[in-house]
């Protein structure tokens, strides 16, 4: 009774939307790392969060995926 395609695992969170790919990706996540870089307050307002700890790159959800994919199946 599964429907497809159902997510088993993963690693990491997925690039936003329009940040500019794997390297726009890796960019952001350095800036957010760095509260005196001239960009993080704008990332931060992008991004719509108060602080960078509220990006969590390190997260992910496999149920969370599913529930994207429309499967609803909990992998736990």
């Amino acid at each position: 009774g599964a429907r497809y395609p159902v997510c088993l695992t993963g690693k990491g969170r997925c690039p936003p939307e329009d940040c500019g790919g794997v390297w726009g990706y890796g960019d952001l996540r350095e800036t957010l790392a760095d509260p005196t870089h001239e960009e993080h307050d704008d990332m931060l307002e992008w991004l719509g969060i108060q602080t960078a700890a509220e990006f969590d790159a390190e997260a992910f959800d496999a149920d969370d995926v599913n529930l994207i994919l429309g499967g609803r199946i909990s992998v736990a």
